[in-house]
């Protein structure tokens, strides 16, 4: 079985090691990132099967990594979570962009939820439940 792969780009090298830790410990393999410039270029050379990604990073704002993420052909189909204490930040358009936007302070079992949900089923554990409803519009 391929290991589904996912990008944490997180500004708090703190909560992208726990993230990173929490996922590896759920059979993902996970790489990161704390910076922008970084994470575009990550996701074009190792086309994870998804994104977590905070808004507020140190070198560039997380929406113009987000909308390049999606204008890019290499990465548009890659699925993105927004998970940032500034998730109302993002425009309606931008919202568009993200398959998912979680809000920090977080609950794990919920990211984890929603990542399942963001995951193409062919990437998944077929003997888990997955609820494949779409997620409702913001």
């Amino acid at each position: 079985m391929q290991t589904t792969t996912v990008l944490v780009v997180e500004d708090s090298e703190v909560l992208r090691r726990v993230m990173t830790l929490v996922l590896q410990g759920r059979g993902y393999r996970v790489f990161g990132t704390g910076f922008g410039r970084d994470a575009v270029e990550l996701a074009r050379r190792h086309r994870p099967d998804a994104v977590t990604l905070e808004l507020a990073l140190g070198d560039t704002d997380g929406r113009d990594v987000l909308r390049r993420l999606k204008q890019d052909p290499i990465t548009e189909r890659i699925p993105i979570i927004v998970l940032s204490a500034f998730a109302d930040a993002l425009n309606p358009a931008e919202r568009w962009y993200a398959a998912d936007v979680l809000a920090k302070p977080f609950d794990v079992d919920e990211l984890l939820r929603r990542l399942r949900r963001v995951l193409t089923p062919a990437r998944l554990d077929p003997s888990e439940e997955h609820d494949w409803r779409p997620r409702a519009a913001s």
